[in-house]
């Protein structure tokens, strides 16, 4: 079922990047709500409110201040939008006379081809550097400190991150490695880089590049998010954001303003660290939403990676495989180019099918139109085709583990290129439809009967197992079945009861079953090795049981009053939620000040 629901913010709040907002929640006037926080169905009419979490838990009152103003002229907004426009034209332009330069000495069949081939490889460059100069003519170097809120500033603020997360400036960062161009390209933008670092593209928001330091050889998951800057009412607060060496991120982790991180330390999927927090403590694990500090490093890492695979598979796979490393950061290197050549060949394939095509079948427009869509539709059959074929080349199952830079780690790199441009340019646009299914079957997937999937599928689609009735909502990481751990590349199966269910950016970890009519809310967290138990609903991160599932009623408008919980409970089908900080309840109470930094940076002083 479909459920919708009543949902009331009240004026002047501040809702934090990547906050998801479920049906049943009410909001009083001027509440902050921090990063990735979940509100499901919370009550908290208040005004002033301070909220961060998954889910979100009160942690005092913000500053009584007028509201969060953040005056653009809209003259400045006009004059954005034209400058958007031209910076299309120029590359439409520059696009057509490097086909004319083309034409010129090859010829006009061989300049298409190259120029198809090429793709959006001169677009995304153009774009990259636009971004580049725009950055220092309108922002030039940002300082750390109170801010005043100015219409420029904010034109400039917004115009940056509108051309930063644009299509066109990330197809160019989609060309670039995570070893060698993309962090020569953030260089660039200001941010200080250290040596041998992998960092996958991201968001750095705001446009504060240049607050940004990241020390030596840190290894990041896809989508590390940065936001060193804070509004609070007519001012904005800029932090600076400090990485030491060797530290490791796991995918959509969130750094906040005025952090700093000590040398080795791991961050976890999707792990949330709130501005002002203070990381000192070398080798340390973070993890969960506010981050808990989850001890020190282990040092058994084969025990660790036997264990993993006995659970997993009920056996241990030996592992004595050779590693090239030179020969995989070569492929690294050239993996964006494996992507824009996949790119670039399925142009040439539409482009020259639909032109033969017309040219052989004369008729109307209609005609034309049934033509084109059809050489469209058969590019993709013959993408997705090439795809399944070199899966099974490369892996009839993946299963077990491998260590890094070995061949069959270079070969699932070089797999990954195909699957990224499939996701991007067909897999898209069968999301929650049955051909999804079938696609997924025919990779080796267990899907069940009435699957309604709708997320980008994981490299290792024959680690699904699905029953029947699933349903499976878009996140930016939903189901990751591989992980990156210990020296080792490892697969385990992730498997879903029948009517189970995961909800709006929720990630599932390798080695983790959710049972028969289970749900998992949004922003959830399935750690490595979980099993969730049938009949149940869960939410959090970490990962909390609330209730049993029931069906959940959205019809009535207004909630019933937050002071009675015994009738709040009953009229959300459900018991009083339990909270997994019971025991640092008064710690979370007593970190109550008067602004948002300071409430946030107390509550993850209580963590530590």
């Amino acid at each position: 079922m479909l459920h919708l629901g009543h949902t009331v913010i009240g004026s002047d709040s501040y809702i934090g990047m990547g906050t998801v907002v479920m049906p049943g929640t009410f909001l009083g006037d001027y509440a902050r709500v921090g990063p990735y926080s979940l509100l499901n169905g919370l009550k908290a009419e208040e005004p002033y409110q301070v909220l961060l979490g998954c889910p979100a838990v009160s942690v005092g009152s913000s500053l009584r201040s007028s509201g969060m103003k953040r005056p653009v002229w809209p003259s400045l907004i006009l004059v954005g939008f034209v400058a958007f426009a031209a910076i299309i034209e120029a590359t439409i332009a520059g696009t057509g006379a490097l086909n004319t330069a083309i034409k010129a000495s090859c010829g006009s069949i061989a300049s298409t081809i190259i120029l198809l081939m090429l793709g959006y490889i001169p677009l995304g460059i153009f774009s990259m550097i636009v971004l580049i100069v725009t950055k220092w003519l309108l922002l030039g170097r940002l300082a750390a400190g109170e801010r005043a809120v100015s219409p420029w500033f904010n034109f400039a603020v917004w115009f940056i991150d509108t051309l930063y997360n644009s299509t066109l400036c990330m197809m160019g960062q989609a060309l670039l490695d995570p070893a060698i161009s993309y962090p020569w390209f953030l260089r660039l933008l200001g941010v200080k880089i250290g040596k041998r670092s992998q960092l996958t593209p991201g968001v750095v928001r705001s446009a504060g590049f240049d607050l940004v330091e990241i020390g030596d050889n840190i290894i990041t998951g896809s989508l590390l998010q940065v936001d060193p800057m804070a509004y609070n009412g007519d001012t904005a607060t800029i932090g600076r954001v400090k990485i030491g060496h060797r530290c490791t991120f796991g995918n959509t982790a969130y750094l906040g303003g005025d952090v700093e991180l000590a040398d080795k330390v791991t961050i976890g999927t999707a792990c949330v660290i709130s501005s002002g927090t203070k990381i000192l403590e070398h080798s340390t694990t973070w993890t969960g939403n506010p981050a808990m500090n989850f001890g020190l490093h282990r040092d058994d890492d084969e025990l660790q990676t036997d264990l993993l695979q006995q659970e997993a598979w009920g056996d241990v796979q030996a592992d004595h495989q050779k590693q090239y490393f030179c020969l995989g950061q070569f492929l690294s290197f050239m993996g964006p180019g494996i992507q824009s050549f996949l790119f670039g060949l399925m142009l040439v394939m539409a482009y020259f099918g639909s032109h033969y095509s017309l040219n052989a079948y004369k008729g109307g427009i209609l005609v034309s139109l049934v033509i084109v869509v059809a050489n469209i539709v058969l590019t993709m059959l013959i993408t997705m085709a090439m795809t399944a074929f070199l899966k099974r080349c490369i892996f009839r199952k993946f299963k077990g583990k491998m260590a890094l830079w070995s061949l069959k780690h270079i070969s699932w790199l070089i797999y990954m290129n195909f699957n990224t441009v499939l996701s991007q340019l067909v897999l898209e646009y069968i999301q929650g439809t049955p051909v999804m299914n079938s696609w997924l079957r025919l990779l080796g997937a267990k899907i069940g009967a009435r699957v309604y999937f709708d997320t980008m599928p994981p490299v290792e689609t024959d680690c699904l197992e699905f029953g029947d009735d699933v349903v499976v909502l878009p996140g930016i990481q939903t189901l990751v079945p591989h992980s990156f751990d210990r020296g080792q590349l490892q697969f385990a199966p992730l498997k879903v009861g029948n009517l189970g269910s995961l909800g709006i950016n929720a990630c599932m970890m390798l080695s983790t079953e959710v049972g028969e009519a289970t749900a998992v809310g949004p922003l959830s967290l399935i750690g490595k090795n979980e099993r969730l138990e049938a009949g149940k609903y869960m939410h959090g991160n970490p990962l909390e049981i609330t209730a049993p599932y029931l069906p959940v009623d959205y019809a009535v408008g207004v909630m019933p009053d937050s002071s009675n919980p015994e009738a709040f409970a009953e009229r959300r089908n459900c018991i009083p939620r339990r909270r997994v900080d019971e025991e640092r309840a008064p710690l979370v109470a007593a970190s109550s000040r008067s602004s948002y930094a300071s409430a946030t940076r107390s509550f993850n002083e209580a963590s530590l």
